[in-house]
This record gives C-alpha cells, structure tokens and sequence, in this order.
C-alpha cells in the first residue's frame, strides 16, 4: 500500500505554527538519578507510546522493558529481569534497543545483543525468538498499522 501525501502550497501559510514547551516534564525515571528500581531507568532507548498512551521503555543497561501507565510515578518489568540481570534465556533480555507494541498487547523486541528479536506475548513471562542472526545487531523495528 503507498500512501500519498498531497500539500496545498496555496494554504500553507494558514497552518498553525507549533512550538516545543522548554520546560521538560520528566515522565519516566528519575532527573539525574540511574538505577534498577521499579522508578528509575539506566540508559533508556527506544520508546512506545500505545493507544491508550501507555508509555514502553527499552531499559538497555537494565536489560528489561520497563511499562508506565498513564501519569504514573512507578513502571512494570514487562520483559526482562527486574533486577536489571541480563542474558541469552528466554526470560532475559540483553541490551533491548526498541519495541512496538501491537493491538493485542504483544511486544516486539529489539534484543540487541542477544542478535535476535523477540516476541513477548501479553502477560507472558518470557519471549520466544522470531528472527536471530549471528553477528548482525538489530537497532530498529517499525511497525505500521495500515
């Protein structure tokens, strides 16, 4: 499927000019603090927002992804280890880059240097490896909904 994107240059000078706020509002983790507990993040990578603004965080110095729910101070290990312990087992991630999540709540993960990318169901408590190659690092996965 192409999608075609048309612009009407005669009307382009009517759209309205958005503006970043400068003043930042810490939403995950903790301003100047890294760490393992359930409110900090070490070295946060890839992000996903779903639709119901639920806010993925791939954790990779913790080797987890952390899931905050909406205005929440505190987030959930939804894959990985807690505890931040790293490695090749199902249940561990080792260095986790990115994520989509889909419709169902399935997540897809970037498990970067384990090589592969992993399928953890929703709730489930450990992943099952869809692609993995020897040698090559996956740093991206793009999920489109068309």
């Amino acid at each position: 499927m192409v999608i075609v994107l048309i612009i009407d240059l005669e009307y382009l000078d009517t759209l309205p000019v958005l503006r970043w706020n400068r003043t930042g509002v810490t939403v995950a983790g903790v301003t100047g603090q890294v760490g393992n507990a359930s409110n900090q993040l070490n070295n946060p990578l890839g992000l996903y927002v779903d639709w119901a603004n639920t806010l993925y965080i791939a954790d990779d110095a913790n080797n987890r992804i952390q899931k905050y729910l909406k205005d929440a101070t505190f987030g959930e290990t939804v894959a990985g280890d807690s505890t931040g312990i790293g490695g090749p087992g199902s249940y561990l991630l080792n260095h986790p880059s990115n994520l989509a999540v889909d419709l169902n709540g399935n997540m897809y993960v970037c498990d970067r240097w384990n090589h592969r990318i992993q399928l953890w169901k929703r709730g489930a408590s450990n992943g099952t490896t869809l692609t993995g190659i020897t040698d090559f690092n996956f740093h991206k996965i793009l999920f489109e909904y068309l």
